[in-house]
This record gives C-alpha cells, sequence and structure tokens, in this order.
C-alpha cells in the first residue's frame, strides 16, 4: 500500500500564510500536501492588502517586498511585467501585493508539483488544533470538519483591531475602515471621526476625503502623533552603516542616547534621521532580547508610539497628501481620548477629553475605529487562541502581547515544553522578537520553517 503523502496545514492565509507556504512548496520533499485554511476564502490578502483604493500605498518600496530571501528581485520584476516604468524605489498600491502573493503562490505550486509537492486552499475559519494520533495534530474547523496534519503552522496575522468600549453601541460607529459602508461618501459638509491617527486612520483619511470633496476628517489618538513619511527616492544613496552598541546590560536610557548620537553622525555623514533608523533593523530583535523584561514594559507603555511613527513610515506621496489635506483644514488631529459619544441629530457628538484642557465636542456624521490590534492575548477573541490557551497547548510570552515559542518558532505549552508539530510566525512572535510582522521578517521565518520541515525524516 502507497503511504499516505505528508501533510503540512498552514492555518492562516495572509501575507505571513502565503509565504511560509510558498517557502514549503520551494523546500520540502514529496509527496507532501500543503493545505491553507484561510477564513476568508481569499489567499494572499488578510487585513493588509484587501483594499481595492489606489490610494492605500505600500510603505515599503518595491525592492525590498520579494517572497523569497533568494529571488531578490522578483516582486519588483513582476510589478515592472505590469508596468514598466516602475522602479525599485516605488510604493506600489496595497491591492498589487496581493495580486503578487497569488502569483508567487500560483508559480510555486506549478514548480512544487514535479516533486509531487502539492498545495490545497479551504476555506473557513480554524478553531482549535488537538492531539491527534500517532504524534500528529488534527485541524478542526467551525464547520466541524477536521483535517489530520504531521505539522501545523500557525500564520495568524496581527489579529482584530481593539477599540474603546464607549464604541460599543454607539450609532453611526464602524468597527474598522473595511466595515462594509465604513468608507462610503459622506453627507455634504459633514466631518468623520476616526479613532487612531496610524497608518491605518491615514488610509481611511485618504479615501474619505478623496470620496467626499468637501468633507473634514478629526483624527483622535493619545499621543497624536501621526507616521512619517519616507523621503523620494534619491538615486545612488548609500544605506548607513548599523552601529556600534555598548557591551553590558541595556535599558531605554542607554539606547536612546546611544541612537541620538547614530543620528548626529549619519547626519553628519550627509544622511537623515531615517537613515539611521533604516540602520537597526537587522539588530533589533537583538536589541529588544537585551532589554529586561520591565524595561520592555516601560517601553510599551511609554516609548512605542514614538518609535511606531518613524520605524513605519507612510509613502512619500501618501506624505504629501496628508500635509496637504492638514494645511486645507480637512485633516485635523486630536491629541486626547473618547470620553462619550451620544446620539445627536444625523449623527454623533463625540466628546474628546484632550490634556490640560476642557473636552472638546466633535459632531461627526460617522465613527471609525482605525486601532491596533490587541495587545493583551489572553483577552482575544480568537476561538483558536482561546482554546490553545485553554488547553494549555500555548501560553501568553512574559509581555502578554503574543505566545511564547521556542528560538526556532515552536509553540511553547505551559509547562515549557515546545511542540513537535505546532510552529509559529509573524505577530504571535511579537513579544519575544520584537520585529515580527513586516515582510522581510515572515519572509525570514518561513524560510526557517520550510528549511527545518524539510530536513525533518518522513
Amino acid at each position: 500500500m502507497t503511504p499516505a503523502p505528508r501533510r503540512i496545514v498552514v492555518v492562516g492565509g495572509g501575507a505571513g500564510g502565503v509565504l511560509v507556504a510558498i517557502a514549503l512548496l520551494r523546500a520540502v520533499p514529496g509527496p507532501t500536501e500543503v493545505v491553507v485554511v484561510e477564513r476568508t476564502g481569499q489567499l494572499g490578502e488578510g487585513v493588509a492588502y484587501s483594499t481595492r483604493d489606489p490610494l492605500h500605498r505600500l510603505n515599503v518600496p518595491a525592492a525590498k517586498l520579494a517572497a523569497t530571501l533568494d529571488e531578490p528581485d522578483d516582486f519588483l520584476a513582476w510589478a515592472r511585467a505590469r508596468e514598466a516604468s516602475v522602479t525599485g524605489g516605488d510604493f506600489l498600491p496595497r491591492a498589487d501585493y496581493g495580486a503578487y502573493l497569488r502569483d508567487a503562490l500560483r508559480r510555486a505550486t506549478e514548480v512544487a508539483g514535479v516533486r509531487g509537492v502539492t498545495l490545497q486552499h479551504r476555506a473557513g475559519a480554524v478553531v482549535a488544533v488537538l492531539p491527534g494520533a500517532d504524534g500528529r495534530e488534527r485541524v478542526a474547523l467551525e464547520d466541524g470538519a477536521e483535517v489530520e496534519a504531521d505539522d501545523v503552522v500557525l500564520a495568524l496575522g496581527i489579529g482584530p483591531p481593539t477599540r474603546p468600549s464607549v464604541l460599543d453601541g454607539a450609532p453611526h460607529t464602524f468597527a474598522s475602515p473595511w466595515s462594509p459602508g465604513a468608507l462610503e461618501p459622506l453627507p455634504p459638509g459633514s466631518t468623520c471621526l476616526l479613532v487612531g491617527s496610524g497608518l491605518t486612520a491615514i488610509d481611511a483619511a485618504l479615501s474619505v476625503t478623496a470620496a467626499s470633496p468637501d468633507a473634514r476628517v478629526v483624527a483622535v489618538s493619545r499621543t497624536g502623533l501621526v507616521p512619517f513619511a519616507h523621503l523620494p527616492p534619491r538615486p545612488g544613496h548609500a544605506p548607513a552603516e548599523p552601529p556600534t552598541w555598548p557591551d553590558g546590560p541595556l535599558d531605554l536610557d542607554v539606547l536612546a542616547a546611544a541612537l541620538r548620537a547614530h543620528v548626529a553622525a549619519v547626519r553628519a555623514a550627509g544622511g537623515d534621521w531615517r537613515d539611521a533608523v533604516d540602520s537597526l533593523r537587522p539588530q533589533l530583535t537583538g536589541l529588544w532580547q537585551r532589554l529586561p523584561l520591565d524595561e520592555q514594559r516601560r517601553f510599551l507603555r511609554d516609548g512605542v508610539r514614538w518609535w511606531d511613527v518613524r520605524r513605519h513610515r507612510m509613502a512619500p506621496d501618501v506624505g504629501a497628501r496628508v500635509e496637504a489635506l492638514r494645511a486645507d483644514g480637512r485633516l485635523t488631529v486630536l491629541a486626547g481620548r473618547i470620553a462619550d459619544v451620544r446620539a445627536a441629530g444625523d449623527g454623533v457628538d463625540v466628546i474628546v477629553g484632550v490634556a490640560d484642557d476642557d473636552p472638546q465636542v466633535v459632531h461627526a456624521a460617522r465613527v471609525i475605529a482605525c486601532t491596533g490590534f490587541g495587545s493583551d492575548v489572553a483577552a482575544s477573541a480568537d476561538p483558536l487562541l482561546r482554546s490553545l490557551l485553554a488547553a494549555r497547548r500555548a501560553t501568553p510570552d512574559a509581555l502578554g502581547i503574543g505566545l511564547r515559542t521556542s528560538d526556532d518558532g515552536a509553540l511553547v505549552d505551559a509547562e515549557g515544553v515546545p511542540a513537535a508539530g505546532v510552529h509559529v510566525l509573524g505577530a504571535l512572535r511579537r513579544g519575544e522578537l520584537w520585529e515580527s510582522t513586516a515582510v522581510p521578517e515572515l519572509r525570514a521565518q518561513a524560510a526557517a520553517i520550510a528549511t527545518r520541515l524539510a530536513a525533518r525524516p518522513d
């Protein structure tokens, strides 16, 4: 009797899931089935690349977004095949990247078929990963179906956004910009209030103001900080060298002083502070892991927003649009918190508490939550995460913002034992790695998981 093929199930079909599927198709020997289970039924999109608005741009230039480590120009070549004028410094529409990932997956599937490695795609929500017979795993779906697997890769993405509880049940309120109707045209002369001022809020502001040319947008966030923009391409400009860090224990004050000195040195050499920030990329996980736990918590409490607006920047043309909207008075950003939301006529009155000032009342025709994903994994509403934690097959990391994993990405249970057949990549490793959500990090984690599984004996 011919033995059943090995089966690897990837849970999640967004960017992380597709990148790991591509890496598996390229690396594992046959006969093997790679099964991607995605709740939406659409691969390569997730939250990041599901938008169809061409105003929503990638915040990484085309030259840096290939799906695999060994073909660094693949995305750029794909984009140039569609539009010959594309350059490596262009920031393309985000929908393009989802289309690219699907095409890269198709190409990898065709090549893998020669070795007896196949791809299957199942639409559905995974609610549990349970121990099966003979050391295998049982992947349970919401519809009652189960898929047996030799290995499972959890590529769950960043999860749903959080939002202030004061918005619960409020009229004219949307849970995210991607909720049906959230970005539809507004009544003439009305205001849209955005909760948050990060990259998601910027996307929403661009769409709302384009669809409603006389609309006004007010964005409210705790800090009132807006992401900085990338500089336009600088032909011939050399990247900055990363700095040398002091030996011994690190804390945020030591890091901040060293970073200020590095920025000054880069500027003195003719560069920009952005070059200094970008040069840290290969070092960030190591620096994060050198910080004591209390300092990591301090960063999450006091420093993360300062860092994020500099590290995760807008495309140059998006930055120019945002500046124009602010200069025209069509986009206002407030530092404060939403204290209350009250029905008022054809909209709502939003009470915004502002530090050291009287509360402001913003009458809005629409309120859209543009907040980030939850920072408490134990409070997640995701049934799969809840099941894994309840069964003690998973445990929160020390910060509680993701799951505990081994150095090579194996899920670690409540007893501290790494799972033999359950692997994790992406946002769920953020607490331990910090840099764990952007394409370069997802790509590297995907390659490492695929290499490890390819070397495993049948």
